[in-house]
């Protein structure tokens, strides 16, 4: 198994990202990105045989990941078990 690297660059919303870019900004496996793709969750730029993923579509992806890591459960207060 490879160790990924953080991207070196901030990710600039105006730019295209290749697969393996988007993979490392958002620290998520090949398989998941493209089941993304399938469904209609991330939209692609294709030109020829290569796919680029749109800076901003990046971006946005991992807002909603954050929110939903930071978003609390309705209905459970601190503390309840649940």
């Amino acid at each position: 198994m490879t160790k990924r690297s953080m991207p070196q660059q901030p990710l600039d919303p105006l730019q295209r990202y290749s697969v393996n870019e988007t993979i490392q900004y958002l620290r998520t496996a090949r398989a998941k990105l493209y089941q993304r793709i399938a469904a209609g969750g991330l939209r692609t730029i294709t030109e020829g045989k290569r796919r680029y993923i749109p800076g901003s579509e990046i971006a946005r992806l991992s807002r909603v990941a954050r929110c939903a890591r930071t978003t609390p459960r309705p209905g459970l207060a601190s503390g309840d078990s649940g």
